[in-house]
């Protein structure tokens, strides 16, 4: 399914980046950043309270689609 497709149907709002065209393969679930590293799948959303500037930088070193935090957070 596409990432714009989850966006609408989940009334979600995007900070950054432009989700047009991922594919969202699946959803991966971990606030520990060290073993989000090797257990991200490509193009996962990833769904993680943690919010600093590493996060960014593990969902682009998995090749994760998108980070969804949720709670308001």
């Amino acid at each position: 399914m596409k990432l714009t497709e989850y966006i609408e149907k989940m009334g979600l709002k995007v900070l950054i980046g432009n989700p047009e065209g991922l594919e969202v393969g699946g959803i991966y679930i971990c606030d520990l950043l060290s073993h989000c590293i090797g257990k991200i799948n490509e193009n996962d959303v990833w769904i993680t309270v943690q919010n600093n500037v590493n996060v960014a930088a593990v969902c682009h070193l998995a090749g994760a689609a998108a980070i969804l935090l949720p709670e308001g957070i």
